[in-house]
């Protein structure tokens, strides 16, 4: 009995010491993480500077996030986008008899609000089905 008493509290301790290790890692990390931010941030500076001197305008925006579809889920191609396009517009001239015959880039830019509606509207509609 007392051999797993002690056991027991030898693993608890060293448990209890790989948790204080692990949240001095993490916070080491951070502070790593937030060195690297300031360095960044007086690297840019020192170029803005640089550049204004030069008779240069720093850019405003100095990056863009770009997101890349996922590999894993087969985008829509020019025709799937296309019959969709189609479905919205048919959604738009139910909502709205007098959009009969009209494009939809037309009714996209002159009436916003209709094309969101329809969308949102055909977009429920076949919203897939989701196991919860």
């Amino acid at each position: 009995m007392m051999g797993i008493s002690l056991t027991f509290t030898l693993i608890a301790g060293h448990l209890l010491v790989l948790g204080l290790l692990i949240r001095v890692l993490f916070t080491q990390l951070q502070r790593q993480d937030d060195i690297i931010k300031e360095t960044r941030l007086r690297e840019q500076q020192l170029i803005d500077k640089l550049l204004t001197k030069s008779g240069y305008s720093p850019l405003i925006e100095r990056e863009q996030v770009v997101t890349i579809p996922d590999p894993e889920i087969r985008q829509p191609d020019f025709i799937e986008l296309a019959f969709q396009e189609d479905a919205i517009m048919e959604e738009v001239e139910v909502m709205n008899p007098d959009m009969q015959g009209r494009s939809a880039d037309y009714v996209r830019q002159l009436y916003p609000g209709l094309w969101s509606e329809a969308e949102k509207r055909y977009r429920n509609a076949h919203i897939p089905m989701r196991s919860s």
